[in-house]
């Protein structure tokens, strides 16, 4: 049996907690690119996955991923930035033969948190109840919830 993969991205970066069945963190990671250069921004956070994937086959192999998708901001330009990083991290997911699922973050707020509209401090707040203090970035508490959704969707849990 696998584990569940929760993946929350940015225009510069795709954090991802993996979780066990029994809602255990295995791993916190990420993988980023600060250079200017969107495109090499982008190519190096694909890449640098992809490769943490080929390095780390037991934590992947017959694993479920879940990423949140893209939410729209008022700036155009770091939308797209975003949804490419996802669709990126998405496409090295299925090059690999990983099942994943993308969620709405209202979707996933809802069903984890009761409140499709939580705040970053309510996330937070919940992930530090649940896993400890443990979250050096508010990123990693996101892609934590973000797989309890996945092993709640996929019935081998209730949050």
């Amino acid at each position: 049996m696998g584990f569940y993969i929760g993946i929350d991205c940015s225009s510069r970066s795709a954090h991802f907690v993996v979780l066990d069945v029994d809602e255990k963190i295995i791993l916190m990671d990420k993988c980023i690119d600060t250079s200017k250069d969107v495109e090499a921004r982008f190519n190096s956070v694909c890449t640098q996955f992809n490769d943490y994937i080929l390095n780390q086959p037991d934590l992947f192999v017959d694993s479920v991923a879940t990423i949140e998708n893209p939410i729209m901001i008022q700036n155009m330009k770091a939308t797209i930035t975003i949804t490419n990083v996802i669709a990126g991290i998405k496409r090295e997911l299925f090059r690999n033969d990983i099942s994943y699922w993308a969620v709405d973050n209202k979707s996933w707020k809802k069903e984890v948190l009761a409140n499709g509209a939580a705040s970053k401090e309510e996330i937070l707040k919940f992930a530090e109840i649940k896993w400890g203090k443990v979250f050096t970035e508010q990123d990693y508490a996101d892609a934590a919830c973000i797989a309890l959704w996945g092993l709640v969707k996929f019935g081998r849990t209730r949050v």
